[in-house]
C-alpha cells in the first residue's frame, strides 16, 4: 500500500506552537483589532486550522500500515461529519434562523478537531495493544 506523504515529525511541534501564538495573539490584540474583529476572528480560525492540519498530516515515530489506514478512516469520517453537520445545521436555520454561523473557517475548524481527537483516540489505543503485548 503506498503510504501518504507525510510530514516530518518536527512539525508537530511547529503546528503546536502555531496554534498557541494564535490563540495568544488573538488574546492579546483583541482590544487593539476591534474595529476588524470579523476579520482577526476569521484569520485567526484559519490559522488554528493550518496548525491543526500540520499536526494531523505529521508522522508519528512509530508510524505503519494501520496508522495509514485509521488515517484514512477518519478523514472518512470527518467528511462525513462534515456533510452530516453541514445538513443539520441547514434544517435548523430554516427554524430558527441566525443560530449557528455558516462560515466555512468555523466549519472546517469544527471537521478537523473532529478528525484529530478520534485519530488520536486510535492512535492512543493502539499504543496501549502494543505496550501490552
Amino acid at each position: 500500500m503506498k503510504q501518504l506523504p507525510l510530514l516530518p515529525h518536527y512539525f508537530k511541534w511547529i503546528a503546536f506552537t502555531i496554534i498557541g501564538l494564535s490563540v495568544v495573539l488573538s488574546f492579546s490584540l483583541k482590544d487593539l483589532l476591534w474595529n476588524y474583529k470579523e476579520t482577526a476572528d476569521t484569520i485567526s480560525v484559519n490559522i488554528i486550522n493550518l496548525g491543526l492540519l500540520m499536526y494531523f498530516f505529521s508522522k508519528r515515530k512509530e508510524d505503519d500500515e494501520m496508522l495509514a489506514l485509521f488515517r484514512l478512516k477518519v478523514l472518512a469520517g470527518g467528511f462525513l461529519f462534515l456533510i452530516t453537520s453541514i445538513f443539520v445545521e441547514s434544517i435548523w436555520n430554516v427554524f430558527e434562523p441566525g443560530s449557528f454561523n455558516n462560515k466555512v473557517a468555523y466549519q472546517l475548524l469544527k471537521v478537523i478537531i473532529f478528525v484529530n481527537v478520534f485519530y488520536e483516540i486510535n492512535y492512543q489505543k493502539r499504543k496501549k495493544e502494543l505496550n501490552a503485548e
